[in-house]
């Protein structure tokens, strides 16, 4: 019986296969253009599926525990968050790409990391914050901030406050 139960356990080791690795962030910048890159080579497609979605391993802790809630308690509705951060919309059409990264004074562990784009015409800016946790590269928040003055564009938003105080849905 030992020998079935050690031999049942391997097998279902082996048949699982390999575990995935983690996504490793070695360039906060370079992961955002390459995101981004997908996010156009979808729309410029023959066929645009719009299919890409960022890796989801990529939070830190704090971030992906606001993640893990709003899904346990939106269960199969839309949630709090009723749009795609990564476009600043429910669709996207980007333009006029732009990704610059800062550094966080007396912080190397941390980095900023600025997206800019227009979205159907419409200008958008976000900044990633990351943050280096046990040498990974994570994404700590994300945050929509205002356009220029006198430009038409989204509302600011801050990704984590969405995920955790969102009002209700009128």
């Amino acid at each position: 019986m030992r020998s079935f139960l050690l031999a049942l356990a391997l097998f279902s080791l082996l048949a699982s296969g390999p575990a995935a690795a983690a996504t490793r962030i070695s360039d906060p910048a370079g992961f955002l253009r390459q995101v981004y890159g997908h996010f156009i080579a979808d729309q410029t497609a023959a066929d645009p599926a719009k299919d890409y979605n960022p890796p989801e391993d990529i939070y830190s802790p704090a971030l992906q525990a606001a993640w893990d809630q709003e899904q346990k308690e939106s269960g199969d509705d839309l949630g709090r968050l009723d749009f795609y951060f990564w476009v600043n919309a429910q669709d996207w059409e980007l333009k006029s790409l732009k990704i610059a990264e800062r550094t966080v004074w007396k912080r190397p562990d941390r980095r900023v990391v600025g997206v800019s784009f227009d979205n159907f015409g419409q200008p958008s800016h976000l900044e990633f914050y990351f943050q280096k946790i046990d040498g990974r590269w994570l994404i700590d928040d994300v945050a929509s901030l205002p356009v220029t003055a006198g430009e038409e564009g989204p509302p600011a938003w801050t990704l984590s406050l969405i995920l955790k105080y969102a009002r209700e849905a009128d």
